[in-house]
């Protein structure tokens, strides 16, 4: 009976720390989760060719720049670049962007 009551303590702590998490950032006066935008020339998610690392990089920090967060590129992976994204000294969120087709999304 003890373990359960301890394992059942232990889930609600868990489940309710994002929660806490959040009103945290709240109270903090932080930005809301990013709303991700296109990268390609094109309409979201359909680039006509897969962009190069230095094209990935530059259109981070032009997309991230113009909603005041600063990009930091931390892998290559293939296609994909995985980045975090920063508002001043605080993380905001992790993405990874697919250059293949110019999608963008959190892995935070």
């Amino acid at each position: 009976m003890f373990k359960r009551i301890v394992m059942t303590l232990i889930l609600l702590s868990i489940l309710t720390a994002g929660l806490y998490a959040e009103e945290e950032k709240k109270a903090a006066g932080k930005k809301p989760a990013i709303t991700y935008g296109d990268y390609c020339e094109s309409p979201y998610g359909y680039c006509d060719r897969e962009m190069t690392m230095q094209q990935a990089h530059q259109a981070l920090r032009v997309f991230f720049k113009k909603r005041g967060l600063h990009p930091v590129v931390r892998a290559h992976m293939g296609r994909f670049v995985k980045a975090d994204i920063y508002d001043g000294p605080y993380l905001v969120d992790s993405i990874i962007l697919d250059r293949r087709t110019g999608k963008m999304r959190s892995i935070y």
